[in-house]
């Protein structure tokens, strides 16, 4: 360490320490927050021992955590930390409601805004905390300047009192409906509904504290009255009663053609739940995950994927190989040991064996005692990620196969004709993560352009990411684009998109380019990251692990990983980000794999990869 740093530290410490004794003798104290709380609402919170970055670093916070917030200093908050106390920025900090009983709303209101950002101080520059749908129903604690500090469920923070409608003044702690957990108006509808599940009880009031009118089997036609919560009013046949809206999806008799769905056949799902698509292919992407679901119709068989009917009406598409004509039957003994192994891989057996699977690392090991020794069919489909490697080897009678991935696995086992149907499939690993892809440039920005085959840069960035939507989402991600076609958003709304979802990663895609014709050589892959000090150790985290999977996958040069403080859209997002630069389009070579649907698939699951394991080792 430099002379001149153990000096400005020497000058902290004594400025301390003077402070401590003026606090001592004189009674100075740091405004206190009485019965004060917040909830962390950065990826990654950083606690130090004094109010700035320039104090020690004394622990990390993670998103959502609570804190007690004892006093503030200018724009940071002192906090009860384990035995002690710390503090932490308060930027990244939205304030909750107190446990104390004296703390009650004073009003409730209805929301009347369609979206209404909730926001973490008063001001319309301030981090948003979270949003809050029209007609939701909020307790107000105080008004500061035309703004409302609010609670909805476990959202809490400042909103602008223009877009809340005082409903009644409190008398004490709100009651809680014997309805649903979520506090909302009821409001008409009206539509027509059927039952998609086996039994569904038709309750006298919305909630499952009312008694039960009737039980409506699977199929059942219904109208949609009201809507209150989690609950729906309906009318099925003379009977009118409350049931739960998850339960229901719209009634479709006939098709637009006016002949009726026609179920051509009936499949059954070898993985829960079955992510449904817009169309026969990843990159049409997921409209809806149906879960629990045993059997579903098909309508029509297109190119390796089902387009599905289920309860009456047309669902979307989902592949083929995810689905088997016989209901799945389970085959045991199996055993499956370990958490983490590879992609998809599926293998008829047509005698009878006994199966046993060890998953251990990042290899599989699967045993597999034959009549007569030998595997009939052994295949990888291209589902959602390359298998990294594949031996099979016969070991005393047993087959061996081993292959590398990166993702945890499920399996199924289905008996067929006297012997078996193994699948092994990616778990969702993802669910519940928001994910924001900014494909780079698009419309009037071409980006750079390639020097041999004229390829431009917008399309390549634009098709990677489609691509990698579709991986994400088969690990069970929800998945957002900054655009889908060829648009310019400015920077600006690019950043603004993100932040508005509190996503939990922002992954901007570039290709690179040199404009001397003396440097056209220049190749390989290249990760940039913002060093904000609340999230640095997270974000050159998401670098290496992309860095090390596209030139492992691509077989790329690494051309190093990078901080930047000029790139727009990594510095003012609010979650971890980064900034890849897959290739160089000024490089013959490397323009003529970008050109390839093969190789900008291949990229694409290396992100996809390179992600993965970034949030398997937060």
């Amino acid at each position: 360490m430099r002379k001149g740093c153990r000096s400005n530290l020497r000058g902290q410490a004594l400025a301390f320490l003077l402070v401590f004794l003026f606090s001592i003798f004189f009674g100075f104290r740091l405004p206190v927050l009485a019965a004060s709380y917040g909830v962390v609402t950065a990826s990654t919170l950083n606690v130090r021992s004094g109010p700035g970055i320039n104090y020690a670093k004394i622990g990390v916070l993670s998103r959502g955590q609570k804190v007690e917030i004892t006093a503030k200093t200018g724009e940071w908050f002192k906090i009860r930390y384990k035995n002690g106390y710390g503090y932490v920025s308060g930027k990244y900090i939205s304030p909750v409601v107190g446990s104390s009983r004296s703390t009650q709303a004073s009003r409730t209101g209805i929301v009347t805004a369609t979206i209404l950002n909730v926001r973490t101080t008063p001001s319309t520059s301030a981090a948003i905390a979270g949003k809050l749908a029209k007609n939701t129903r909020v307790e107000i604690y105080k008004e500061q300047n035309g703004w409302y500090y609010i609670k909805a469920g476990s959202i809490a923070g400042w909103v602008v009192k223009t877009y809340i409608k005082v409903t009644e003044t409190s008398r004490g702690t709100t009651p809680t409906p014997p309805q649903s957990s979520t506090n909302t108006s009821i409001k008409t509808i009206s539509g027509v509904y059927a039952v998609k599940a086996t039994s569904l009880n038709l309750r006298s009031g919305p909630g499952t504290s009312y008694s039960v009118i009737k039980t409506l089997p699977q199929g059942t036609k219904v109208e949609g009255l009201q809507v209150s919560g989690d609950w729906m009013k309906v009318k099925a046949g003379s009977t009118t009663g409350w049931v739960a809206k998850a339960y229901l999806v719209p009634y479709v008799a006939e098709t637009s053609r006016g002949d009726g769905l026609r179920i051509i056949k009936t499949v059954y799902p070898q993985v829960d739940p079955v992510n449904v698509f817009n169309g026969a292919g990843f990159s049409t992407g997921v409209k809806a995950t149906i879960s629990g679901e045993k059997s579903f119709g098909v309508l029509e068989e297109k190119d390796g994927w089902y387009r599905l009917a289920l309860a009456g009406r047309e669902i979307g598409w989902a592949e083929k190989a995810y689905f088997s004509d016989t209901p799945v039957e389970p085959v045991h003994p199996v055993q499956i040991k370990g958490e983490t192994a590879p992609a998809s891989l599926t293998w008829q057996i047509t005698t009878t064996a006994n199966l046993t699977y060890t998953l251990s690392d990042d290899k599989l090991t699967a045993k597999i005692v034959l009549e007569n020794g030998q595997i009939d069919n052994l295949t990888a489909p291209d589902l959602s990620f390359p298998v990294k490697s594949l031996t099979t080897a016969t070991e005393n009678g047993n087959v061996v196969v081993n292959f590398a991935g990166f993702v945890p696995l499920n399996l199924t086992v289905e008996k067929i004709n006297g012997g078996y149907n193994v699948r092994i499939f990616p778990e969702p690993v993802l669910s519940g993560k928001k994910i924001v892809l900014d494909p780079g440039h698009g419309g009037s920005d071409p980006g750079t352009i390639g020097k041999v085959y004229g390829i431009k840069e917008k399309d390549v960035n634009l098709d990677i990411a489609l691509k990698l939507k579709g991986y994400l989402e088969a690990l069970g991600a929800t998945v957002y684009m900054t655009r889908t076609g060829d648009t310019y958003p400015t920077l600006s709304k690019r950043v603004e998109y993100a932040n508005g979802l509190s996503a939990d990663l922002f992954l901007s895609i570039h290709q690179n380019s040199v404009g001397s014709p003396a440097y056209y050589s220049a190749n390989g892959t290249q990760v940039y990251y913002y060093p904000d000090p609340n999230n640095q150790a997270q974000e050159k985290a998401l670098a290496d692990n992309l860095m090390v999977a596209l030139n492992e996958v691509l077989n790329s040069k690494n051309k190093g990983i990078y901080t930047n403080q000029g790139f727009y859209v990594i510095k003012y997002t609010e979650m971890p980000s980064a900034l890849v630069e897959v290739g160089y389009l000024s490089n013959a070579e490397e323009e003529k794999k970008l050109s390839t649907p093969e190789y900008r698939t291949k990229a694409a699951a290396a992100l996809a990869q390179g992600i993965t394991k970034w949030f398997l080792g937060k």
